[in-house]
């Protein structure tokens, strides 16, 4: 005799019991899920939300007021894990002593993690989603295929930048038709405005309406307008910290002239830039672009060297303080370009001390095989630009600039993007244009 029969039977005759068993079958499921599918993890979480409090108003206020969040966080817990509901959702913070743990993990998935963040299943941002590939198809490809102003002018850095980062990468990847191309350039500068606005407007909803969300929302539409993607950060980032440091330009200004007039414009040259690569690499440890690094979304439980279980579909990350820990870095808040040009000068820190290398005391492009793949290509991308800027012009912080940062949106950070520079032509001691001719 079944369920269905006995209820008829016996406790409630004459009824149409459907809808009952199929209200306890629910409930039974529910319970399962709850209790046997969805373990949560030991670890106390930073921001809980009060009694009947929706998740999503902690999801806003991380986004409004992450800085505080993080902070009160990490006095609280130390060097110990812990959970964060960030603008996307549920997060477990590992100490930064976590990162030769999980460095090389291949069950931890950044590109899973960046898809998430940036809703790359959605129409329109599905550039997001290629990162994701199994075959490593992106990754594959960015490994191999990397006027006179007499007078001063005003000009937005961040514009500038990103003008200046779309032309040559574009002449890189695409050549010279491209690179000349206004419509292009115009085109993948807008999409990456436009989609990373997106990704972090839609971060916070529930999953069915960032679908549709994504089809009435004024910078998702423009981020399907704009299905192309093309941005780096450094650039603006060591010109504002140049800007408001004027003796330092000199010094970058000389190493590329002596550079350039020994070695050409070549591999070889742009690493011979040890000023220069020293001088990048501290810009990107005053201005990590998040203060939580290594995001990784486990593809199936997996337990780590000193039995940390990490649950599968669960998202990690890695606390990025150690940027600026003075025990590890003395007074971390000063730009010193000479900071890892001195650890290049003793053997036993050389290896880390390249802006290109990655280690868990400075995250700045990630930590082990899912490290940054693009890093050596903006490496040099970026000393490039910084060749033609130092050589062709004199320039300075406009009135008024600020080099403080700014908690944008969520857990990044950046300076000020209404900052100016004041710019005119010099002449270059090294003629640039014809090092690339040859």
């Amino acid at each position: 005799m079944g369920i269905d029969e006995i209820l008829r039977t016996h406790i409630l005759p004459g009824q149409h019991v459907l809808p009952l068993v199929t209200t306890i079958s629910l409930i039974i499921v529910t319970l399962i899920s709850f209790f046997v599918l969805n373990i949560k993890p030991k670890y106390p979480i930073a921001n809980p939300p009060a009694w009947f409090e929706p998740t999503t108003f902690k999801r806003l206020e991380f986004l409004t007021n992450d800085h505080k969040v993080f902070e009160n966080a990490i006095k609280r817990y130390g060097k110990q894990p812990f959970r964060l509901i960030t603008g996307g959702g549920e997060v477990t913070v590992f100490p930064p002593e976590y990162a030769n743990l999980i460095r090389n993990e291949r069950r931890l998935l950044f590109t899973k993690a960046f898809a998430n963040d940036f809703s790359g299943h959605l129409y329109g941002l599905k550039p997001f989603l290629a990162f994701s590939n199994p075959k490593r198809v992106m990754q594959i490809v960015v490994k191999k295929q990397l006027t006179k102003y007499l007078k001063w002018i005003d000009a937005i850095i961040a514009d500038s930048a990103l003008q200046l980062v779309t032309r040559l990468s574009s002449k890189v990847f695409l050549g010279d038709e491209l690179c000349r191309n206004e419509a292009w350039l115009q085109a993948t500068k807008n999409y990456t405005v436009h989609s990373v606005t997106t990704g972090f407007s839609l971060s916070f909803m529930p999953l069915p309406i960032q679908y549709i969300f994504a089809w009435f929302a004024k910078d998702a539409r423009l981020a399907q307008k704009y299905f192309i993607e093309a941005c780096d950060i450094l650039a603006p980032i060591i010109m504002t910290r140049l800007t408001n440091e004027p003796y330092l330009i000199p010094v970058l200004r000389k190493e590329a002239i002596e550079v350039l007039s020994a070695d050409g414009l070549s591999k070889a040259a742009l690493a011979n830039l040890r000023i220069m690569d020293s001088a990048l690499k501290e810009a990107l440890q005053l201005c990590p672009t998040t203060c939580l690094q290594m995001k990784r979304i486990a593809t199936e439980t997996i337990t780590l060297a000193n039995d940390t279980i990490l649950k599968k579909g669960g998202y990690y990350v890695v606390n990025g303080t150690s940027l600026t820990n003075p025990e590890i870095w003395p007074e971390p808040e000063k730009f010193d370009i000479y900071r890892f040009y001195r650890l290049r000068q003793d053997p036993a820190t050389a290896s880390k001390a390249h802006l290109v290398s990655t280690s868990p005391e400075h995250l700045g492009f990630r930590h082990g095989d899912q490290a940054c793949p693009g890093r050596f290509f903006a490496a040099n991308e970026v000393k490039i630009a910084l060749c033609h800027l130092l050589l062709k012009y004199d320039y300075e912080l406009a009135l008024g600039g600020n080099v403080e940062l700014i908690h944008s949106s969520g857990d990044t950070m950046r300076f000020d993007p209404n900052n100016k520079a004041r710019f005119r032509h010099r002449k270059e001691e090294v003629d640039l244009e014809s090092l690339f001719s040859k």
